[in-house]
């Protein structure tokens, strides 16, 4: 069965490792950008996801890359605690709740690819941009620089999926609950951060905090985000998944979360992202004859309490 893989991130990456895993060898994975890129900030997978990843022999370079999430604590925005939960291990899973880099994920992922299917699968700068298919018939992907046949094609191309788009022409842009989130990730002294998952605040005033990266000079990488309902969701601001801007744009408020450190946490980002929280609608189905979709191609979720991963 010859396999097309729309989109080289996380999704797209793990499905290949587990095709390959069930005996699948003519996979051709293609990505839009030039290279496979290191952007991005920390994540949190849970127990299950990291399942998974055991399962396809990753769990000891990821355990190796990141932190492990022991807790997940609740605050107000003045330091007072509200609740604190277990996670992982100490919840009594049988695999780690780890936070990690976006980029190191991407890159353990991508080797894993390399070295068991080769780097020539894995092709950059081919951008999707539809498809077509007919019962009974190979599958037609459609590239600004050419055009491919599969038995089976699986769009794993985000949010801006081209291959769900084909799907549904007439759906429109993803959905915004007019909160907009800052995320970077800022190295702080060990001593001024909480090894564990921190959630401060309030649902539309909150700041997400946690290590993403032990250094060897006594500090953590810790990934941030500062959210804050700006608007009513009625006209969306843009939506660009590399958009940065200066730490100005920030609101003040989330200064005075003292207890976080957050006006050092701010000042020490090289790099702030900022954009709209998003989702789309549920559809009727993720499968047209043979072609599917998977991850946020398939059901985007708002990336809180760790949906993203």
């Amino acid at each position: 069965m010859k396999i097309g893989i729309v989109g080289a991130g996380v999704g797209g990456l793990t499905l290949a490792l587990s095709l390959i895993d069930k005996g699948y060898r003519d996979i051709q994975i293609y990505e839009a950008a030039e290279e496979i890129s290191d952007l991005g900030v920390g994540i949190n997978i849970l127990p299950h996801a990291m399942q998974v990843m055991s399962g396809l022999g990753l769990l000891a370079p990821l355990v190796a890359a990141s932190v492990e999430t022991g807790t997940l604590s609740y605050y107000t925005q003045w330091g007072q605690l509200i609740l604190s939960d277990e996670r992982g291990i100490n919840a009594g899973y049988r695999w780690p709740q780890i936070s990690i880099h976006r980029s190191q994920l991407i890159q353990i992922l991508h080797a894993a690819v390399v070295e068991r299917l080769g780097i020539d699968r894995i092709k950059t700068g081919h951008r999707c941009t539809g498809f077509s298919s007919t019962p009974g018939a190979p599958a037609q992907a459609y590239f600004e620089n050419g055009q491919e046949e599969f038995d089976l094609l699986i769009g794993c191309d985000g949010i801006h999926s081209a291959i769900r788009k084909g799907m549904y022409p007439n759906e429109g842009d993803p959905k915004w609950d007019g909160i907009t989130m800052w995320r970077a990730v800022s190295y702080m002294p060990a001593n001024t951060i909480f090894e564990s998952m921190i959630i401060a605040g309030k649902s539309e005033h909150r700041m997400v905090m946690y290590p993403i990266e032990k250094g060897g000079d006594g500090r953590y990488l810790v990934n941030w985000v500062a959210k804050y309902k700006t608007a009513s969701a009625q006209e969306m601001p843009r939506q660009d998944w590399i958009h940065k801007v200066e730490d100005s744009e920030i609101p003040e408020d989330f200064r005075k979360f003292d207890f976080l450190m957050a006006s050092e946490l701010i000042a020490n980002a090289e790099v702030i992202y900022k954009y709209p929280q998003v989702d789309r609608d549920p559809l009727p189905s993720w499968n047209l004859n043979n072609v599917t979709l998977l991850g946020d191609a398939a059901h985007p979720m708002y990336p809180s309490g760790s949906n993203g991963a």
